[in-house]
C-alpha cells in the first residue's frame, strides 16, 4: 500500500476554503503523477495557471448560468469551474 498527500496552508495558499480544497487536489494529483507514495506542497493561487477552453452552450443553459451568477453573487466562470471540480470528483478523477 501507498500513501499520496498534500500539504497546504490557508490564507498563504488560498483566501478561501474552496479554493484551498481544489489546490489540494491539485496537489495530489501531481504527487501521484510524480511518482505515487510521497507528500508534496500544494500550488499557491497564484501558481494556478488557468488556461482557455471554448465550448458552445445552450442559450437556456446560458440564461439559467447568468441567473445563478447573480443570485449567488458569483462569476459564471467560478460556477462552472465549482462545477467541473464536482464532476471529477464524482467519477474519481
Amino acid at each position: 500500500m501507498t500513501v499520496t498527500g498534500a500539504v497546504a496552508e490557508m490564507p498563504r495558499n488560498a483566501a478561501t476554503v474552496e479554493k484551498l480544497l481544489n489546490l489540494l487536489s491539485e496537489g495530489l494529483r501531481l504527487g501521484k503523477k510524480q511518482g505515487r507514495n510521497r507528500v508534496v506542497f500544494a500550488p499557491s493561487e497564484r501558481e494556478q495557471k488557468m488556461v482557455m477552453k471554448t465550448n458552445y452552450y445552450l442559450r437556456s443553459q446560458l440564461e439559467k448560468l447568468s441567473k445563478l451568477a447573480r443570485i449567488t453573487e458569483r462569476t459564471e466562470s467560478s460556477l462552472l469551474r465549482e462545477a467541473l471540480d464536482d464532476l471529477l470528483r464524482k467519477y474519481e478523477l
